[in-house]
């Protein structure tokens, strides 16, 4: 959080706004906003910290945070609420919306309504934009290092030869299903020299599962930034890194993809080999972040 400590008022607010839309919830009663509320796994205490800090400083009032246990997954959760009828209404000077789903609306009836969207960042200063990108991602991003198993036609003259290639990638995606904050979260990571995709999920409600940088000059832009904003650590949903927290991932990553002795890709004619030198990788990789 310390790259918060030099911004103004304005300047904050944008980013509990970040908060708010990624994994926060606006609360209306009779129509009227009155309450912002972050639910997160116990893993993401020093997201409630942020989460305090802001409204301290933007609003000179303390959260409530309380331990609870979700019902069916039986997971630990840390749930914080502000309340204000005087300050939560102050958000929508940015937004006109901050509903990311239909909730009981039909699709069609969603979509007509004003939706959420990022024109307040869009121009904005870079160190700006960056805060709030890394917020973004702090609450609703994830990074995936791993090691891909290929296979790979290669034609010279008449014959085709067959192989398989063995390679390091590493996907940043954040999580949203909102086609408007899609949108601009692509035009805001095109603003910072990222390549961003959306990617898709014929599960969700608009079909959108969110963005995701891949291409390693980005990813390695957006390792440069620092990643999180907060110590947050990786929940129980990743069997790999549980426990561990994003910044120190991507420290780790940022380090790997700068070392120019790192061989990224070897190629196998068998298929077994392939597979075991991929495992064997794969699993000195985890060993090596957890280590880290």
């Amino acid at each position: 959080m310390e790259g918060l400590k030099n911004l103004s008022k304005e300047q904050l607010h944008k980013i509990l706004a970040a908060l708010v839309l990624s994994d926060g919830h606006l609360y209306k009663h009779k129509g009227k906003p009155r309450s912002i509320r972050l639910s997160t796994s116990h893993f993401g205490e020093d997201q409630h910290r942020l989460f305090r800090y802001l409204c301290y400083e933007l609003f000179g009032k303390d959260i409530k945070t309380r331990k609870s246990t979700a019902p069916s997954s039986k997971q630990r959760l840390l749930i914080s609420t502000f309340n204000s009828v005087k300050f939560v209404p102050t958000l929508y000077s940015l937004c006109p919306e901050y509903n990311t789903t239909p909730g009981k609306l039909s699709k069609a009836e969603f979509l007509k309504i004003p939706q959420p969207n990022l024109q307040f960042i869009l121009n904005e200063t870079k160190e700006l934009q960056w805060l709030f990108l890394r917020t973004y991602f702090d609450f609703d991003g994830s990074i995936s290092p791993s090691i891909k198993l290929k296979h790979k036609l290669d034609k010279k003259g008449q014959r085709v030869y067959e192989y398989y290639q063995v390679q390091f990638e590493c996907e940043i995606k954040i999580s949203e299903t909102n086609p408007s904050l899609v949108k601009d979260l692509i035009l805001l990571c095109t603003q910072l020299g990222l390549s961003a995709k959306m990617k898709r999920d014929n599960r969700n409600w608009s079909e959108i599962s969110g963005i995701c940088i891949t291409q390693r000059e980005s990813v390695r832009k957006f390792l440069d930034q620092g990643g999180p904003i907060t110590k947050v650590k990786v929940s129980g949903k990743s069997n790999r890194f549980k426990g561990i927290s994003k910044i120190k991932i991507c420290k780790f990553l940022n380090k790997l993809i700068q070392d120019e002795k790192i061989i990224w890709s070897k190629s196998f004619s068998n298929k077994n080999d392939a597979l075991e030198y991929q495992e064997k990788v794969n699993k000195f990789l985890v060993k090596l972040i957890k280590k880290e």
